[in-house]
């Protein structure tokens, strides 16, 4: 599933429309999760009893592995965290990563080139106990227990759930140990570890009770390796639990990540560089939640020696569209299904360590934040000024101006829990 890319913001506008430069980023190539915000809700395969109360998402990292110049070989790597907790004291905390190889960026034109290599989005599912700030009341501490469940879909390759353990999930999850040999580039896989049950993954993957800071008015989360060995021993965590979240899940696809090159260059010197992927999760009652997942840096350099690598952070986004779906297996190829989904009933989005929206609750705060602003800029000083607002006074008029119209078709393949990357528009 590896393939080059050469992209230019035109070929990619839907990305470039929903990750960077406008005031809201769900207007296109999102979709329309179903009403999962309650935890049972047959809408969404969540249930009726907890509902969602927070979702906070962190700055994006970048990070980069440079083999240059041994070896012509290097890395970029973008990765975000989100939170959601329910009203129950339950939380799903996702991380979300691309990876793309040889990354050019030409200071002229959009032609931009990458290698997309491994992307993921990875859940978490316990309980937790949060905290107010003593001196902040806009800060809060939630402390989460280890996970007692996992849910990944891994780059166009597999994916696990250790609530529905399968065998296919055992053979691709496996661990595998390579020897690399630098004179010749060829690769031995030495050792392989299987895990045989979903609880043996869950507990080889899971991580130690951790504390995350959030800020409350912008549903901002401090990013947090949960997995470094720095992390402080957590001494009030809660016993994790099973959640409902989710526990409908029958399967999951996701897409090639792709990367989109917005160049203002030479005239201005302003660029912008958009990672973004697409996640389906379809469950038994046959309700959908695809997710839009993207990331956006300007001013990104990478060096041809050293790790150095620079970028400022811009907008990124983790959003969720809700509904429900038909199935048809491709008459040619049993691997092949098509889902078709219906227009969104719901969505939810955690936007920019800014803020975030569920249609399916609505509030002030919703309203004031997810506004549509027109602004005038001006090239000669920089100035922008906002010369028009656009407020949605309830969560149905927000759905209804930026959920995608008409039905949608994803092609997937079963074997590979593959999805074919699908632009979305209004």
């Amino acid at each position: 599933m590896k393939k080059l890319f050469v992209t230019s913001v035109l070929a990619l506008a839907s990305i470039a429309l929903v990750g960077c430069g406008t005031s809201n980023p769900t207007t296109a190539g999102e979709t329309t999760l179903p009403n999962t915000t309650t935890q049972e809700d047959t809408t969404s395969g969540e249930g009726k009893e907890a509902t969602l109360t927070g979702n906070y998402i962190s700055p994006a990292k970048m990070s980069y592995s440079n083999m240059r110049p041994t070896y012509n070989y290097y890395l970029t790597t973008f990765t975000f965290e989100t939170l959601e907790t329910y009203s129950d004291n339950t939380y799903c905390l996702t991380i979300s990563s691309t990876c793309f190889s040889a990354v050019i960026l030409p200071a002229e034109g959009n032609d931009a080139t990458a290698n997309e290599r491994d992307n993921y989005i990875t859940r978490y599912y316990g309980a937790f106990v949060s905290e107010v700030d003593e001196l902040d009341e806009d800060t809060v501490y939630f402390t989460l227990s280890e996970p007692s469940r996992i849910v990944m879909a891994y780059d166009s390759a597999y994916a696990v759930d250790t609530d529905n353990w399968t065998p296919a999930m055992r053979e691709k999850s496996a661990d595998k140990d390579i020897k690399y040999d630098p004179e010749t580039g060829s690769q031995e896989v030495v050792g392989t570890k299987y895990y045989e049950t979903g609880a043996e993954y869950l507990e080889a993957k899971k991580f130690a009770p951790v504390t995350l800071t959030t800020a409350k008015k912008n549903s901002a989360l401090e990013f947090l390796d949960v997995f470094s060995k720095d992390n402080k021993p957590v001494a009030n965590a809660p016993a994790t639990k099973k959640t409902d979240i989710d526990k409908n899940l029958s399967n999951e696809f996701l897409s090639p990540a792709k990367m989109s090159y917005s160049n203002m260059r030479p005239t201005y010197n302003y660029y912008l560089t958009t990672f973004a992927y697409q996640d389906l999760k379809v469950f038994n009652d046959n309700t959908y939640c695809l997710t839009i997942s993207s990331s956006c840096f300007s001013a990104v350099i990478l060096p041809d020696e050293g790790n150095d690598a620079t970028a400022n952070e811009r907008d990124n986004y983790l959003t969720k569209y809700y509904g429900t779906f038909t199935s048809e297996v491709d008459d040619l190829d049993e691997d092949t299904v098509y889902y078709t989904l219906s227009e969104p009933t719901r969505i939810v989005m955690a936007y920019d360590s800014s803020y975030y929206v569920d249609t399916a609750n609505w509030t002030p705060e919703m309203k004031e934040k997810s506004a549509d602003k027109d602004i005038k800029y001006d090239p000669e000083t920089g100035s922008q000024e906002v010369v028009g607002t656009k407020y949605y006074e309830t969560g149905a008029e927000y759905l209804e101006a930026k959920k995608f119209s008409g039905s949608k078709k994803f092609t997937t393949a079963t074997s590979t829990n593959a999805l074919e990357y699908l632009a979305l528009s209004k």
